[in-house]
């Protein structure tokens, strides 16, 4: 059978509604062979078969709510809804399907994060690394300069010295 724009429309018309494209084609006569070889010769056809898919995959989606409110049957529904959701993430992957993609157009420059880092380190108050409680039950704490220069020998360190009580604790 000659493929007619008026044809045409019927079969994106009957596609739109749910029918399978084979049963379109079988019901019009039409050879499945043709049909694809006339969508691949006409390319603006192509692109309308295409958004009926697209336009069909939508409506299934919608149509699972329908299904399952209203089949009586909970397993032929849940295999009503898991055929439609399965052809509309065939068809519409970005929006139906259940992978995730994504995609990162940022660029960072490595240097200038690495110098933000460590400026963010050397900036941190070195009483910050010990616990408050630590610091205020026991005020002779060692506090550690982080700042200081550690090629001039100068290391931030300085020792504990012991009470200056004469008493032996141990009598």
């Amino acid at each position: 059978m000659l493929i007619t724009e008026r044809v045409f429309q019927g079969i994106l018309e009957k596609l739109v509604d749910g029918a399978t494209i084979k049963t379109v084609l079988s019901e019009q006569k039409i050879n499945t062979y043709d049909f694809y070889k006339y969508l691949y010769e006409n390319p603006f056809h192509l692109a309308q078969f295409e958004a009926a898919q697209t336009f069909k995959a939508d409506i299934f989606v919608e149509d699972t709510i329908d299904i399952a409110d209203n089949e009586p049957d909970a397993s032929k529904a849940k295999n009503r809804i898991f055929a439609r959701h399965w052809y509309a993430s065939k068809i519409r992957p970005a929006r139906y399907g259940e992978r995730i993609d994504i995609n990162v157009t940022k660029t960072i420059d490595i240097k200038q994060a690495l110098s933000d880092a460590k400026q963010r380190v050397i900036d941190v108050n070195a009483t910050h690394l010990r616990p408050m409680c630590d610091l205020e039950s026991n005020p002779k704490n060692q506090n550690i300069d982080i700042n200081s220069d550690l090629n001039s020998g100068n290391t931030g360190y300085k020792p504990v010295t012991p009470p200056q009580n004469d008493e032996d604790i141990f009598e």
